[in-house]
């Protein structure tokens, strides 16, 4: 390549695109939005045909508790990209689940580092199974929407790579992910597209990846650091990578050739790798939409969350109801996501009301009211046998580039508590990407759950589980909060963001900026809490959440006993054994977390370290084994810039939530 075509290939252009150089007969590389299916649209003689399942939210991916499940996602959205012509999927989303008010929670997995990591490999093995290459992002700290632009997260070392980085490094060095996307804000002073630290030193060396890093759109801001040590696409289009800037750099000295050559190569050996300038331009394999679709339902179905069914009062028996009233402004316009790049167009989702329609049956009458008014609305709430009440947020609210109130509206607490004054039986569903306060009203309601968001799957699942035809088996990839001020992440938010000072909703909460943010404009975002975060924080406190990380309800009851543990050289087996003793088919998680007893530093008293999801007909057994390495019992030791496993006593905790302690054994290592 010529230095001009060389400056060309690291800078994209319009259409989310890698530039061609046809000269050397290398074709564009097609990029797309996002990590729950496939936005672009196809080009050529696809152009009309727009072949893509919108998979349900990440965060309800991660609360099916079932990574095979998320790498048959994976499989099927490299599938449809191959056909639509896209060769790197923008996603997964790794970042992890710090404060609930983040307006991207929905696109994210969990607040846990390992099972983020679960999720994380499998979806990139799968995706990349079908030689589409993903793109892990956010790369890193980015657990803020407002004004992420100037956020400077502030985190100590141990933090994280702990918390924080983990997810990245097993999706690089375990699922082989292929591309790098960094994050928009600040990390300890660095922008993170231009940070030495955190690309070279990381990524690069410690790591070992190969493939090659893009910015978050319109994330560069200086050409010499950017050149040296900072990613190797610009995107969307050349700013800082233009010619005349990358002249200037390299006639300072201080920028060479070389360093554009580095970039060059690992882009072109990544694409090379992974055939991409081999793709056919017609004729793709057509993709099974309607196999897809039905993986995209399993996915919704095995991650909606039973929060509370008080006296198990579900599944209700068609037989013996006549009437159901479903009401609230997310029953009939039932949301699909959240905001922003991630979000999707359907065709298949229907709303909460038709769902509940289709599943009870043509002897049931569904009576649908937003919110009853009139006396003769309420007479019609005052007949119903049950009401249930679609609630929740939607993508006006919750989504990209702004973060979003803890607090529900209020006019939903308002039709909760006019329900509840009737003494009726109310089922709520709450849509959204994260914790919301319901202990106000959690009270006043029969049965609850979390439902996410489920794209083309929307509406389609809760009216099934209410009758029984599916059984819940969702587990919280997160910790449900009693109240804001019990999170270990309230005193560090930004006052002004939270639900007290916010700027009005529907606002973009940040400023765009078009050069280096300098220390006087950063916002510091510290991360005060350290490793103390989500449920390792509840635990170790001794403050009892409203839902404990890992928790949700099934209509099954199992027993988890005979636990067994033996002490090897290299690590520790784990064996217990997990039992229906329901009356109906199930899935019960069994969750495994590992407490050091006494360490040279503060530690978490539970840490999430294996997890299965098993499937179980009534009365069915299955023993479940797991296998401890010794890093599994290693917290980072910023003194040595190591993972360290002390000697000493360790705690096995078996059960089905982080709250669940119902089997425990101490172990001595070495």
């Amino acid at each position: 390549m010529t230095l001009e075509e060389k400056v060309m290939y690291i800078a994209g252009m319009p259409g989310a695109k890698i530039n061609a150089i046809p000269r050397l007969g290398l074709k564009s590389i097609r990029m797309s939005d996002g990590p729950l299916g496939v936005k672009a649209q196809a080009e050529g003689d696809q152009a009309d045909k727009i072949m893509a399942t919108a998979f349900p939210s990440g965060i309800t991916m991660a609360s099916t508790w079932n990574p095979e499940l998320i790498y048959r996602v994976g499989e099927a959205i490299g599938a449809e990209s191959k056909f639509n012509g896209i060769d790197i999927l923008l996603g997964p989303s790794l970042n992890i689940i710090r404060l609930p008010q983040n307006g991207r929670n929905f696109e994210y997995y969990s607040e846990d580092p390992y099972l983020t990591s679960r999720m994380g490999v499998d979806y990139v093995k799968g995706l990349q199974s079908k030689k589409v290459l993903a793109n892990i992002k956010h790369f890193a700290a980015n657990n803020t929407e407002f004004n992420r632009y100037k956020s400077n997260s502030i985190v100590d070392s141990r933090t994280l790579h702990e918390i924080y980085l983990p997810a990245f490094e097993a999706s690089v060095t375990e699922g082989g992910a292929a591309t790098v996307m960094t994050a928009h804000n600040l990390l300890n002073g660095f922008h993170c597209a231009e940070d030495p630290f955190l690309l070279d030193t990381i990524l690069r060396q410690q790591w070992q990846f190969n493939g090659f890093v893009i910015s978050d759109w319109n994330s560069n801001y200086e050409v010499i650091p950017a050149l040296k040590y900072g990613v190797d696409i610009e995107m969307p289009r050349p700013k800082v990578f233009a010619k005349d800037s990358v002249q200037w750099a390299l006639k300072t000295g201080k920028a060479s050739v070389k360093d554009i050559d580095e970039k060059v190569r690992r882009i072109l050996y990544t694409c090379l790798y992974f055939g991409l300038y081999d793709k056919p331009e017609t004729n793709r394999k057509r993709p099974d939409l309607d196999q897809h679709a039905k993986l995209a339902l399993r996915v919704a179905d095995e991650g909606t969350v039973l929060l509370k069914n008080e006296n198990k009062v579900l599944p209700i028996n068609r037989k013996a109801i006549k009437r159901i009233v479903v009401v609230g402004e997310n029953a009939d316009k039932t949301p699909l996501y959240g905001g922003g790049a991630a979000g999707m167009k359907t065709t298949r989702s229907i709303s909460l009301l038709e769902g509940i329609r289709v599943a009870a049956g043509p002897d049931i009458e569904v009576d649908f009211l937003k919110y009853p008014e009139s006396d003769a609305e309420k007479a019609r709430i005052a007949e119903a046998d049950w009401v249930v009440v679609g609630m929740g947020f939607n993508s006006v609210i919750e989504g990209e580039a702004h973060d979003r109130p803890f607090d529900l509206p209020s006019n939903q607490l308002g039709l909760i508590n006019y329900l509840h004054s009737l003494d009726k039986k109310v089922i709520a569903v709450v849509y959204a990407g994260g914790s919301v306060n319901i202990s106000p009203w959690l009270d006043k309601v029969k049965a609850l759950f979390m439902g996410g968001y489920m794209g083309d799957a929307t509406g389609r699942v809760v009216g099934r589980m209410i009758f029984g035809d599916v059984n819940p088996s969702g587990k919280l990839p997160i910790t449900i909060e009693k109240r804001w001020e019990d999170s270990p992440v309230y005193p560090y938010y930004d006052t002004y963001a939270s639900e007290a000072g916010m700027p009005p909703l529907f606002k973009r909460f940040y400023e765009k900026v078009n050069g280096p943010v300098a220390a006087s404009e950063m916002i510091e975002t510290k991360y005060g809490e350290g490793v103390f975060m989500g449920y390792r924080y509840f635990t170790t406190k001794g403050i009892e959440p409203l839902f404990p990380f890992g928790f949700g309800l099934s209509y099954s009851d199992f027993s988890i006993d005979d636990l067994k543990t033996n002490v090897g050289r290299n690590g520790i087996s784990v064996s217990l054994l997990v039992t229906n003793i329901g009356k109906t088919d199930g899935a019960e998680v069994v969750q495994l977390y590992v407490g050091d007893n006494k360490a040279s530093v503060p530690r978490p008293a539970k840490e999430l370290k294996r997890f299965k999801k098993v499937f179980l007909s009534p009365g069915q057994s299955e023993r479940v084994s797991f296998d401890l390495t010794e890093q599994d019992l290693s917290f980072w030791d910023v003194g040595t810039g190591n993972w360290k496993a002390e000697p000493g006593t360790f705690t096995i905790y078996v059960g089905n939530s982080s709250g669940d302690n119902r089997l425990s054994e101490k172990v001595q290592w070495k």
